[in-house]
């Protein structure tokens, strides 16, 4: 799993990446991931649709939520939310292109539903990245602001 991009093993349910390359899905899939949530948006290639016939092929649930990297909004974060919370338990990858969005997301998910404070749930941030304004932002918003 390590050579995968922008890899974290967030929890013994959760784990996120960058995007997976196509032939690292089996990887996931050996490990025991039940569901692959991606949060890119639609790419013009032909990857997408791989690698959802392939998410598929294995036996795992595929859910995109397609957040702008420029303009993440609220509704993104509640559908998020929604699928955390659905497949509660499950072995979940979540992936976008390098593990940014991810990042912000799970944060937020550790931080407003699971309740733990900001320090405890920085282990879900990619080292690597220092988010910009928006994403700074973004990762401010308190639970009345997602409409939760």
């Amino acid at each position: 799993m390590d050579k995968i991009l922008n890899y974290l093993c967030v929890s013994d349910t959760i784990s996120s990446s960058g995007r997976p390359k196509i032939e690292e899905f089996s990887k996931i899939h050996n490990a025991g991931f039940q569901l692959v949530i991606n949060l890119a948006m639609p790419s013009s290639d032909k990857l997408l649709a791989k690698e959802v016939q392939i998410i598929l092929d294995l036996g795992m649930f595929y859910f995109q939520i397609a957040v702008p990297f420029d303009n993440p909004k609220p509704m993104h974060l509640r559908s998020f939310f929604s699928l955390m919370r659905l497949f509660e338990g499950k072995k979940c990858w979540i992936h976008c292109s390098k593990n940014y969005r991810v990042s912000a997301f799970l944060y937020q998910y550790f931080r407003l539903v699971l309740g733990y404070n900001k320090e405890k749930c920085s282990h879900v941030l990619l080292d690597s990245w220092l988010p910009n304004e928006i994403w700074s932002r973004y990762m401010q918003l308190e639970i009345q602001d997602i409409g939760v």
